[in-house]
């Protein structure tokens, strides 16, 4: 049974909030390229990249958080998606909004629940774990932008095109920039977004011949206590989850992250 003291409304308000920021911070030929594209629509925040065949990147999150979702704001959702977004584009709805009647819109509307979940994680930045490893892990200077994009950018096998958006967060207000280094060389890198009373982490990937060596696990130790040191009490990130093994999901769990709630996916027709 899901802990009442536990922060099921920030864990989802911290990440919309985190890329709101971050689709702000995309530069213009980037957007351009991707056809990108992030507003605030039915009350909830819809972001699209229609040239990037991506859920990460053509998603609704946050409905109903402000105020309950209306049929309008469904076939507002609906809309967008059509306009702005690729055809994978899911609404993702948090358990404690997704009511009987709502679920009843929403296959009034079009949308119906697909069989993945993203799994909520949170936990308090206090106690963190320690991680024995040969590996560095360093706070991203001005000197590192450009290693840590594309240690993010080649983790997560996306496009060297993306490399002046990520690039960008290094310096960023309210970001903080993180790289591993085996040696000399940067083998991964994550973000933590910091908001309130919490933090918000994203994007930690590790360089495919580089992996199995415990980067990811040095990358959340190191995120977390830093939200500790800067005065967070919460930390969150979340993960996709189906079938079969997933090693982010293992690594967040030793890393002292419990599930907080698992997120619905909802897509238009079919």
């Amino acid at each position: 049974m899901l802990d009442v003291n536990k922060p099921t409304v920030s864990v989802e308000t911290v990440e919309v909030n985190a890329w709101r920021d971050l689709m702000a911070a995309m530069p213009e030929p980037v957007a351009s390229g991707l056809a990108a594209d992030c507003r605030e629509v039915g009350g909830a925040l819809s972001i699209s990249a229609r040239n990037v065949p991506l859920v990460t990147f053509n998603r609704t999150i946050g409905l109903g958080l402000g105020r309950p979702a209306t049929r309008g704001d469904l076939a507002a959702i609906a809309a967008h998606f059509g306009q702005f977004s690729a055809p994978v584009a899911q609404l993702q709805i948090a358990p404690h909004v997704l009511s009987a009647e709502l679920e009843s819109d929403l296959s009034a509307a079009g949308f119906r629940r697909v069989a993945t979940v993203w799994a909520k994680m949170g936990r308090r930045s206090a106690d963190g774990p320690k991680v024995k490893t040969s590996l560095q892990a360093d706070l991203a200077g001005p000197e590192d932008a450009d290693a840590f994009a594309g240690a993010v950018i080649g983790g997560f096998g996306m496009p060297a095109a993306l490399i002046p958006w990520i690039r960008s967060l290094v310096g960023r207000d309210r970001w903080r920039c993180y790289v591993i280094r085996s040696g000399a060389s940067v083998i991964a890198g994550g973000a933590m977004y910091l908001d309130r009373d919490c933090a918000w982490l994203g994007m930690g990937a590790t360089l495919p011949d580089a992996r199995k060596q415990g980067a990811q696990s040095l990358l959340l130790a190191r995120r977390i206590a830093d939200a500790e040191a800067l005065g967070k009490a919460w930390v969150f990130t979340e993960t996709g989850i189906l079938d079969g093994p997933n090693p982010s999901l293992a690594n967040m769990r030793r890393a002292g992250f419990e599930c907080l709630h698992e997120r619905t996916n909802w897509v238009l027709g079919g």
